[in-house]
């Protein structure tokens, strides 16, 4: 099985001044949301995941479980550097940063994320 995620899992990618600060580059074991209160949808992410991987673990199947970034580009959910295109077509010469300016996205183009993912089912649908 493959299933793929988001990096909103980790505790502090919505709020990067009151949550404990997210790393960057994030690495793999960094603490994830444990407190809905605190954020619940990446809560819901965390339940998700460890709901797929614990399942492995007990030999259900094999799993592989990517945390993408936000994607851009074709076949985006949302457009998500549509507000920042808005203001550069209304000639506006400033941008509001969230977070003072701290704040950090990481994003993947939306045909490499794919190529990455379609790649990892070809490989894994090869007999042995």
């Amino acid at each position: 099985m493959i299933s793929v995620g988001s990096t909103n899992a980790y505790r502090g990618w919505f709020d990067p001044i009151t949550d404990a600060r997210i790393l960057i580059p994030t690495p793999e074991n960094a603490p994830k949301q444990t407190e809905p209160e605190s954020g619940k949808f990446s809560y819901r992410i965390v339940e998700a995941e460890t709901a797929v991987m614990e399942s492995h673990e007990n030999g259900c199947y094999n799993a592989t479980h990517f945390r993408y970034p936000m994607v851009y580009g074709p076949h985006q959910l949302a457009p998500l550097v549509w507000c920042i295109m808005r203001r550069i077509l209304d000639g506006r010469k400033r941008l509001i940063l969230p977070d003072a300016g701290l704040a950090i996205e990481s994003r993947g183009y939306s045909e490499n994320v794919a190529h990455a993912d379609a790649k990892l089912r070809r490989n894994n649908l090869r007999p042995d």
